[in-house]
């Protein structure tokens, strides 16, 4: 199967400027390597929360242009799991492997817009795969490779070992001059021309437990990253995407007890904060074949999932974190969502 992105959808693309700041605390002579208007630029570009992909092409020419084969290869070592902000430390809390990829996947583009993400998992392999967004072979070759370079490590830092011969990874690009400096990067087997970017492990590590899991942690650090992909979301009509978020960090909170008495927000509150009617919002919903209710239903039932699955609290106390009033009521609808109790299917995950 192949992950798919429609590249006239994107005209432009964004990496943070974070990245450039943490190669200059490491290279204080970086901007040395430029003309002086392309130093000033960058210099300015720093100061700001993101750099613009037409800077980022001309800073990647201007370093090619000084021999420079691959980016990682220089500067890979400033690139690692924690220098990701919130993104970073929800990952490298999250109860397991699959759900640290899953939230650089869920939340790639607020750390570069430049790449697109997404996980499959068949025939025994998981897949995280990644497409080059950026419209520029040589920006795009390197925010691939820096991608997947993140990935790796965040991968060996929860399996405490390298990812070796079970592990490979796929590239579009051809099998050029680079082709050894890259293989050398990657603790795995490198293929080129392949018909996408994909670094494939075996799926049973996907169920690892994470040494560094801390569930206040990841649901804190979690919250703050679907707050960043919510400012940086260009169609800001999607409502769904928009619903689903802001439901998702008032859970977290609830969690975390900071919202333990607050209400749910409902229908009328979520459309007065995005400007529109409740009639408005219930068409927009309608048009992604969903609703108001089934959106608080699913969130409701993978909240509810996680907690059987990932805590020590009873039906009763995880009921009260959802909102319901009544333990009989949360087990009437656990029931209606996977036909089991909550306690039946406690031990089953288990």
């Amino acid at each position: 199967m192949t992950f798919r992105y429609n590249k006239s959808m994107a005209s432009t693309y964004k990496i943070s400027s974070a990245y450039l700041r943490l190669i200059l605390q490491a290279d204080t002579t970086f901007l040395d390597n430029f003309s002086a208007d392309l130093a000033d630029e960058l210099s300015t570009a720093m100061s700001q929360d993101f750099v613009e992909g037409d800077l980022v092409n001309r800073l990647f020419a201007a370093i090619a242009d000084q021999g420079l084969i691959s980016w990682v290869s220089a500067y890979g070592a400033q690139l690692g799991v924690s220098s990701h902000g919130p993104i970073g430390f929800a990952a490298l809390s999250a109860p397991d492997l699959y759900t640290a990829l899953q939230v650089f996947a869920d939340h790639v583009e607020t750390r570069s817009s430049g790449n697109a993400a997404a996980m499959l998992e068949e025939g025994g392999r998981l897949h995280y795969i990644l497409e080059d967004k950026t419209g520029n072979e040589l920006a795009g070759r390197w925010l691939i490779e820096s991608g997947f370079l993140v990935a790796q490590s965040l991968i060996e830092t929860i399996m405490a070992h390298p990812l070796g011969s079970q592990a490979e990874l796929h590239f579009t690009t051809p099998k050029r001059a680079w082709h050894e400096q890259v293989q050398a990067i990657f603790n795995a087997p490198c293929h080129f021309d392949q018909a996408d970017n994909r670094l494939i492990i075996p799926a049973s590590w996907a169920r690892a437990a994470s040494p560094l899991y801390d569930a206040e942690a990841f649901r804190t650090n979690l919250a703050k990253a679907r707050e960043i992909k919510l400012l940086l979301m260009e169609n800001r009509s999607d409502v769904f995407e928009l619903v689903r978020t802001r439901l998702l960090n008032h859970f977290d909170r609830r969690m975390n007890n900071s919202a333990k008495h607050q209400q749910i927000p409902g229908l009328e509150v979520l459309a007065n904060e995005l400007a529109m009617s409740p009639r408005t919002l219930i068409r927009k919903l309608a048009e992604k074949q969903t609703s108001y209710k089934k959106v608080l239903e699913q969130i409701r039932c993978e909240q509810a999932q996680a907690l059987l699955r990932e805590t020590h609290l009873t039906a009763a106390e995880i009921g009260e974190k959802l909102g319901y009033q009544e333990a009989a009521n949360f087990g009437r609808a656990f029931r209606r969502w996977t036909k089991q109790s909550p306690a039946s299917w406690r031990r089953q995950s288990n």
